[in-house]
């Protein structure tokens, strides 16, 4: 069942009388969602690891990044912070239920804020070097690819042409045996 936040319901049900702490985080959209306190809070802890995130090297670094910052917030509150998200629990009855989260969903919404701040923080002139940069970068990696795909067939091409002699002669000797 899918809550219409963008976050399917595999988290766990929360009790029917449950109401966010002022850490936890809501995933939702929307001015309620973005100003609740464990959501600002947030994105003050976010906003320390921006440095780190921006210079993580590959997908490994910023994962094992995301999961710091996660296991960070999670543990305020003496451990009992939660990502939270209110979902439908039957179409029909429309009775509104809080569920908690899934890792794996509290990480994909971290790296979300990340990835917000960092193009927040560079300002649009900035954002638009770095699309510059990375579309310079895909350009020469595409020229180095056919480069070598271009290589890969002449030297194909060289091997067949040195090859097929001894193929047809071969193929003329065991005619002839026969």
């Amino acid at each position: 069942m899918n809550s219409g936040n963008g976050f399917d319901n595999e988290g766990n049900l929360l009790p029917e009388t449950f109401q966010p702490s002022e850490y936890d985080i809501i995933c939702g959209r929307g001015k309620g969602c973005y100003m609740q306190p464990g959501n600002v809070k947030c994105r003050e802890i976010v906003k320390e690891y921006l440095k780190h995130y921006d210079a993580a090297r590959n997908k490994v670094e910023k994962s094992l990044l995301i999961q710091t910052i996660v296991s960070r917030i999670q543990a305020q509150d003496g451990g009992k912070t939660r990502f939270v998200c209110k979902a439908t629990e039957t179409e029909s009855q429309n009775v509104q239920r809080w569920y908690e989260i899934p890792d794996d969903q509290a990480r994909e919404k971290i790296g979300h804020c990340l990835r917000e701040a960092l193009l927040r923080q560079v300002g649009p002139k900035e954002n638009k070097t770095r699309k510059q940069d990375f579309d310079r970068k895909q350009d020469d990696l595409l020229s180095l690819q056919r480069s070598i795909f271009l290589n890969l067939l002449v030297i194909q091409e060289q091997s067949v042409k040195r090859h097929l002699p001894v193929s047809l002669s071969l193929c003329r000797e065991q005619r002839e045996q026969q």
